[in-house]
């Protein structure tokens, strides 16, 4: 099932492991192919250099070449546009791979997102809801 994970979901599981640990596990499994384009790619490296996380470049760069880069279907960014453009313009990206990917799935704890959700012909759910469907 290819989903689209938004930046705050790909961070915690990768960092925080505890409560996200079921998505981690799908995506190293195979039971979910997460889709990005490469506007998230660059959003998820800029985020994880954030001070607060303490990661090293060569961290980083291990986190994308060992749990990123082997698991994640990157799709290149196409001309369509996306229907319901989302409130807050950094979040294009994560809509407009959801829909280049033929996803199923969008995953997000982001409400710009959330609201939009039933617009497309993806869900865009939270990672509870989206781990209760099973």
């Amino acid at each position: 099932m290819r989903v689209v994970l938004d930046t705050n979901i790909v961070i915690s599981a990768l960092l925080f492991k505890a409560a996200l640990s079921p998505i981690h596990k799908q995506w190293k499994t195979g039971s979910i192919v997460p889709v990005a384009n490469k506007a998230m790619l660059l959003e998820y490296a800029k985020v994880l250099s954030y001070k607060k996380f303490s990661l090293t470049e060569e961290e980083i760069a291990a986190l994308f070449d060992e749990e990123i880069f082997p698991y994640f279907s990157v799709v290149p960014t196409s001309s369509k546009k996306i229907p319901h453009p989302p409130k807050d313009e950094s979040d294009s990206p994560f809509l407009q791979a959801a829909v280049d990917g033929g996803v199923r799935y969008l995953i997000s704890g982001d409400i710009h997102l959330l609201e939009l959700s039933g617009k497309y012909p993806f869900a865009i759910v939270t990672p509870a809801d989206f781990l209760k469907k099973g």
